[in-house]
Parts: C-alpha cells; sequence; structure tokens
C-alpha cells in the first residue's frame, strides 16, 4: 500500500462514518485528505532517522500542518489543521477525545482501520508474515483486507451509534484490532532492516548540508519533502559524483516552493496554531 492509495481509503472510509453517523462530510474529507501530508521518504522509520539527524522531534501530524499553513498555503479551516494534528496515536491507545469535535475521532479511526489492515495483507504477501502465526482475531473479522476493514467499520458504527458519539473501544471488533495491533508491532514494524533506507537519508542530509545553493535552508526539513524515489535519485547521482548538480534534481517537487523558503523561518516541530479559530457551521443531516 503507498501513501495515495492510503490517504483514498481514509477519505472514503471517513465519509461513511460521517454519513452514518450524521457528521460533517466536508470536514471529515478535508482532515482525512491532509493527514498524512507531512510524511517523510520511508514513512516513521524515517521520522526517526530525521530526528536523530535533525535533533529535534520529527512529527508527520505535526509536520502536516506546518506544509499546510506555511509552504502551499491552503486556507484551511482551525478545525481540519487540528483534526489533521490530532490523529495519530502511534503505538498508543485509539482512544477520542470527547471534547473535540467527533470529525477529529471518525478520521483517526479510519486511518488506523485501513493502515492496520493493509500493513497487515502486504506482510502476509511479501513473506513476512506466516499466516500460521496471525493471531485469531484476523480470522474472526474476515479473509482478506477488504473484509476486515468493512468488518471494523460496521462495528465502530454500531458502537458508536450506542453510544451517542463516535467511540471504538469496547466492542468485540474493537478488542480484534487492538489484537492486530499488539501483534504488528513486535512482528511488524519493529523488525524491519532499515539500514539501506537509514544511508539513503544520511546522504541526501550530508548533500543539502554541503550545498551551497541550499544555503541557509534547513537540511533535515528539505529531506522530510522529497519522496522516496528522489531520495533514491540523489544517492545513485552521489555514487557517480560527489556534489549532484542542481539541474540534475531540478524536476523534483521541492522545486515548485524552494524560492519561497528561501529567507523564511520554518520550525517543522510547531504546529501553529494558537490563532483564534472562526466556528465552523455544522450542516444539518
Amino acid at each position: 500500500m503507498n501513501r495515495l492509495t492510503h490517504t483514498n481509503q481514509v477519505c472514503a472510509m471517513s465519509m461513511v462514518i460521517a454519513d452514518r453517523l450524521s457528521l460533517n462530510p466536508n470536514m471529515c474529507l478535508a482532515i482525512a485528505a491532509g493527514h498524512d501530508l507531512g510524511h517523510v521518504p520511508y514513512g516513521h522509520d524515517g521520522e526517526d532517522v530525521l530526528t536523530e539527524l535533525g535533533g529535534r522531534k520529527f512529527r508527520h501530524e505535526v509536520n502536516s500542518v506546518v506544509l499546510a499553513q506555511h509552504v502551499e498555503p491552503m486556507n484551511l479551516t482551525y478545525e481540519t489543521l487540528e483534526g489533521m494534528l490530532t490523529h495519530s496515536r502511534g503505538d498508543g491507545p485509539f482512544t477520542a477525545d470527547k471534547e473535540k469535535p467527533q470529525e477529529y475521532a471518525a478520521v483517526m479511526y479510519a486511518d488506523k482501520i485501513d493502515y492496520l489492515c493493509s500493513d497487515l495483507s502486504d506482510g502476509m504477501n511479501y513473506g513476512r508474515l506466516s499466516k500460521s502465526k496471525l493471531p485469531d482475531a484476523v480470522s474472526r473479522l474476515g479473509s482478506s483486507a477488504e473484509e476486515r476493514k468493512k468488518s471494523l467499520i460496521n462495528a465502530l458504527i454500531r458502537e458508536s451509534l450506542e453510544k451517542d458519539r463516535v467511540d471504538f473501544t469496547e466492542s468485540r471488533e474493537a478488542q480484534y484490532m487492538n489484537e492486530i495491533k499488539k501483534f504488528l508491532y513486535p512482528n511488524f514494524y519493529e523488525k524491519k532492516d532499515f539500514r539501506v533506507q537509514r544511508f539513503h537519508l544520511e546522504t541526501v542530509h550530508d548533500y543539502f548540508s554541503r550545498s551551497r545553493y541550499f544555503s541557509g535552508l534547513d537540511p533535515t526539513f528539505l529531506t522530510s519533502l522529497l519522496t522516496d524515489d528522489e531520495v533514491k535519485r540523489i544517492v545513485e547521482i552521489r555514487e557517480r559524483a560527489k556534489i549532484p548538480r542542481v539541474s540534475q534534481i531540478r524536476n523534483f517537487g521541492i522545486f515548485d516552493f524552494i524560492d519561497s523558503l528561501k529567507g523564511k523561518e520554518i520550525d517543522y516541530t510547531d504546529p501553529d496554531l494558537d490563532w483564534e479559530p472562526v466556528p465552523v457551521r455544522q450542516e444539518s443531516s
């Protein structure tokens, strides 16, 4: 599963949840579309490397809001930005903040359901997870990723309707999802051999640090703006030349806004949401 496919899936699931629970569909769609904007090359493992290289904690959910406000300003509502910021749970419990708009929880749960089911299937398809060692929760939810997603979404909607708020913590299916999460972290997420990708990120970070063209720009932030393929391309070029020429990477996406970044101080650790939000009118159901 790639990032675009995941985002599209979360958008679709969020809209289903919004429709069944009479939530604001536009808010759900906007949050879902932007929730992973700030992801770096090689995902969460890449974040850990950039944290080490930059000396400050790199969090993709914070970077998503930074990008939407200060790199390519999108004029998003406060609620959309806050929903993007609060969607991440890491390996912590999948609990909803009762004090926040329910749309935040709808997208958060859609995100967790999609990536857990998709990662589980990817692990099996690529031979990194043995079907014989999977927890019983997997088969109880369905025989395919799509069946498991549908089971979880339907259960989430039932539990939320019973509680009159978006919540997915007590049903049998919610417990199954937690079992799958607890299984995937030690058996899949934490068992990756990341040495090659780490070398790639260190190489690119070093390039941005040394290049005169990018002087004055944070090499950690610049590295975070690349795609996996762009990182690999810089590494390939550096294997033949010590310092790649800017002309060799001019087609990279960062050049769409690199000039606007020069002379601009951007703190990728600060979501900058201390401004006063404008109330959003809720659509009638």
